[in-house]
């Protein structure tokens, strides 16, 4: 006669159908079962911590740089900590020294949701790439940067002489290349200057007075789209443009093989070329304050432009919302039970004098093989896998004991 006690859930709720087994070892054998039960969730599950982040955008827009400052627990291994979107991985830069956190999104209009999970002792540094450029100067006088693109993205930022791109991954692959030369005509109280993959120059500076960006744009630029005015020839000598908009795009041709723009809240610029030098040049003035400008290597006409210029005036809303910590089975660690020898397992589950039998799902099985005429107890209910992106399945578990 086979008696069946029916539990539903670890650590959830129980729902009980319990037939007392007429061994006068019944009880025994019953209250060893639960226990193995316990010794499974002990042994096989696991824990992880999951940090939502969402990103309010009001538009659409591919491989946006989503920067945040996070701060780390103590306890916690930045090497075992992932960004997530759908259970799947987005390569990140964490850095839990300076609590910083950038990665690119494909946003959606509207509200985007990312994870940040941490799974303690998981190798996940392989999902991490360089940020590419992160450079602070203090006081520059007249300073030069070189800016060598492609007309698929940009190949170098040479600034102080040294060369700021580190991450192969980022550079351009097109065989030829422009330089631009950026000239600081003021002393800057703080000047940073960021690359990312999507090729932006994140350009910010903090001064006390007016400052002049000058760059020496090459030859092959022919034309300007400027914003409220529209496509400007750029032959002969003299002064283009002059007046204030929210972004330039020098551009190679009508065919726009390569192009170059400049994106910030009201620019006060100048575009010009003088007969002695013969170079084009565009003059970028700021007030005095905190000042943000984007420079972005593409190809195509100004569109990319002014959808950038949009996000980039009015950016995402990213908020960090509660951490949740999430507790499963994990698949590994089952299997790992389920390759022990017998007396090993019985030994882990603290089983003695008894057989037993365990299966889980439909791939996990472990234990003895359950004899057809002898008197059985089993306990039968779902239980909760937990895998590392916190996603969790329901699985059936099964354990039969009997006496040997």
């Amino acid at each position: 006669m086979a008696i069946f006690v029916i539990t539903v859930a670890f650590g959830l709720y129980y729902v009980n159908t319990v037939a007392m087994p007429s061994s006068p070892f019944g009880s025994q054998i019953t209250r060893s079962a639960y226990q193995s039960t316990e010794k499974i969730d002990q042994k096989a599950s696991w824990k992880v911590k999951t940090t939502p982040i969402a990103v309010e955008s009001n538009y659409a827009v591919d491989e946006y740089p989503i920067e945040l400052e996070y701060l780390f627990p103590t306890n916690i291994d930045k090497n075992s900590t992932a960004l997530t979107q759908d259970y799947s991985d987005i390569p990140s830069y964490i850095n839990s020294s300076s609590n910083q956190i950038l990665f690119y999104g494909n946003l959606s209009s509207g509200e985007n949701q990312y994870q940040l999970v941490y799974t303690k002792d998981t190798s996940l540094s392989d999902l991490e790439y360089d940020r590419a450029v992160y450079q602070e100067q203090d006081s520059l006088w007249n300073s030069e940067t070189n800016l060598s693109t492609k007309s698929d993205g940009i190949q170098d930022l040479d600034f102080g002489g040294n060369s700021m791109v580190t991450d192969s991954d980022l550079k351009a692959s097109s065989p030829t290349y422009y330089e631009n030369l950026l000239k600081a005509g003021a002393r800057f109280d703080s000047l940073n200057l960021s690359l990312y993959k999507n090729n932006w120059v994140k350009l910010e500076d903090n001064n006390t007075e007016a400052t002049t960006y000058e760059f020496v744009l090459t030859e092959n630029f022919s034309q300007a789209y400027v914003e409220g005015t529209g496509d400007i020839s750029l032959d002969g000598n003299g002064t283009y443009y002059s007046g204030e908009t929210d972004f330039v795009d020098f551009q190679e041709g009508t065919d726009s093989t390569y192009s170059l723009g400049f994106v910030g809240e009201t620019l006060d610029v100048k575009i010009h070329r003088n007969s002695t030098e013969g170079k084009i040049k565009f003059n970028l003035t700021r007030s005095a304050g905190e000042k943000k400008t984007l420079l972005i290597s593409h190809s195509g006409d100004e569109t990319k432009i002014s959808k950038d210029r949009n996000i980039f005036l009015d950016p995402p809303k990213i908020d960090l919302l509660l951490t949740e910590e999430k507790k499963g089975i994990l698949q590994e660690k089952a299997k790992s039970l389920a390759e022990k020898s017998e007396e090993d397992l019985k030994q882990t589950l603290g089983v003695s004098g008894l057989g037993i039998n365990i299966t889980i799902g439909e791939n996990i099985s472990m234990g003895e093989k359950i004899p057809q005429s002898t008197e059985i107890t089993v306990i039968e209910h779902p239980t909760t896998f937990l895998d590392r992106f916190g996603n969790y399945t329901m699985k059936d578990l099964r354990l039969a004991v009997w006496m040997q």
